[in-house]
């Protein structure tokens, strides 16, 4: 496998042969669950398709899991949140307003706002430490960052002091010392680091990390020793209040105006983007053009952009999502609620790891993935193929089978938000799945037993 540019190991190539159902999709889309440079075996945990697709409901998993959450003294973030929605003059309660009071790139990572309330009321949580086999640290640095100034006797006298309290509460703790952390899990909603030299040096010791992706040179520079033991499980991004709290179904989607929708930074080097606009010029119905989300100062004044957007999204079929900082982006989960399929532009074998929950989604039944753009246009016709294939499904006159299997794959996706990945409507499905993936994780380092300790697929 390719080396990284982070400081840790990728993911080897997998071993397995091809499952004979596995059908390949026509060039350049690749199907995610295969590695289409290793003759389509399916790739190693934990990329996706490494078993065929398990599920939360497993009575495995909830009776299998159980978690302490600790959530009092300095863990406990309830003083910070009236701090944070006092500095942001929000109501007391609710998201409604988090639109206009968080940029687009401060909202997509706020996933602890949601996660920590429904950890502290989920049903696989114990109240005696001794009962669990998984500990999760309820401070959010980020979150007590955005609360800032918050401070108190709890707290400290500085944001410093309150993460220094934690590293201290930490590392005395015998339970975190009873497997050196491993068995610990950290919310990390950040890319930009803001923390103590203490916490962090006792965060990246052993704990398991929750973060965006396993692909940013930031992170994997930042949480070297975490990289290095593959302690990452990967969350989705936050959809706006537009799409998610205020979701509405799409209405069945007229196969004569169908649409392919993109907003966003076309001129961007991340994912090769500006090869987008010579795409749209071979798309029948394309609606591409150039949004700075954000770079319209206070996020008020881009709330009726993200409405707009939203309503936009809605109408469309078809939505690229080229790579952004990271192998994914916002726009894969905001197409997936919106009822718009994802077409997903970039590297297959960096992909695979970087989409949230492989054990519980599969993905190629709510998403089409595509070679990157500078593997697309070696061919001298490249682009012309691409489109024809996208055609193929949203074109008018385009094949009813394709049709079909397009309308199919907007209604899975919607389903698949709405389980997996709704911070805002179900945030207990979206703790449910990453405990799940936790739980695979402590298997694969032997501190639990279980029915995946061996994660190589089904043969």
């Amino acid at each position: 496998s390719k080396d990284d540019d982070g400081g840790g190991k990728l993911p080897s190539r997998p071993k397995h042969k091809q499952h004979a159902s596995d059908k390949a999709e026509p060039w350049p889309l690749y199907k995610i669950s295969q590695d289409y440079d290793a003759g389509g075996a399916r790739w190693s945990w934990p990329g996706c398709g490494w078993k065929p697709r398990l599920d939360i409901s497993d009575s495995a998993f909830t009776e299998g899991l159980k978690f302490y959450l600790y959530d009092e003294g300095p863990f406990d973030m309830t003083e910070a949140d009236k701090c944070m929605r006092k500095h942001r003059k929000l109501p007391e309660t609710g998201l409604k307003e988090f639109d206009s009071a968080f940029k687009v790139n401060e909202r997509e990572y706020f996933t602890e706002y949601t996660l920590l309330p429904a950890l502290q009321k989920h049903p696989q949580r114990v109240k005696n430490k001794e009962d669990a086999n998984l500990f999760i640290i309820g401070y959010a640095n980020a979150y007590a960052r955005y609360a800032s100034p918050c401070h108190n006797e709890v707290y400290g006298n500085s944001d410093d002091e309150w993460d220094d309290k934690v590293a201290e509460l930490l590392s005395s703790d015998p339970f975190f010392k009873r497997n050196g952390g491993k068995d610990y899990l950290f919310l990390n909603s950040r890319y930009k680091m803001d923390m103590t030299k203490n916490l962090k040096k006792v965060l990246d010791s052993g704990p398991i990390i929750a973060a965006f992706d396993r692909y940013s040179g930031r992170l994997r520079a930042y949480w070297r020793e975490t990289w290095k033991r593959g302690s990452v499980i990967v969350l989705p991004y936050m959809s706006s209040v537009a799409l998610d709290l205020e979701r509405k179904i799409p209405g069945q989607k007229d196969v004569d105006k169908m649409r392919y929708y993109f907003r966003g930074n076309m001129h961007r080097w991340h994912g090769e983007r500006s090869y987008l606009p010579k795409l749209a010029e071979e798309l029948h119905g394309a609606d591409f053009k150039e949004v700075a989300f954000t770079a319209a100062g206070k996020a008020s004044n881009f709330e009726p952009v993200l409405r707009a957007s939203a309503e936009e999204i809605r109408r469309s079929s078809v939505c690229p999502s080229p790579e952004g900082d990271t192998p994914t982006s916002l726009r894969l989960f905001e197409s997936l609620v919106a009822g718009c399929v994802p077409v997903v532009i970039g590297q297959a074998n960096h992909t695979t790891y970087t989409l949230p929950f492989p054990s519980l989604i599969d993905y190629d039944s709510i998403a089409f993935f595509s070679r990157t753009f500078t593997e697309i246009v070696r061919q001298p016709t490249g682009i012309k193929e691409f489109a024809k294939v996208l055609e193929s499904f949203a074109a008018p006159g385009a094949d009813l089978h394709h049709v079909e299997r397009l309308a199919e794959m907007r209604q899975e996706g919607m389903r698949i938000y709405e389980k997996h990945f709704s911070y805002m409507r179900n945030p207990t499905g979206v703790a449910s799945s990453m405990l799940f993936e936790a739980w695979v994780l402590l298997q694969q380092f032997g501190l639990i037993k279980g029915p995946h300790m061996d994660p190589a697929p089904d043969a």
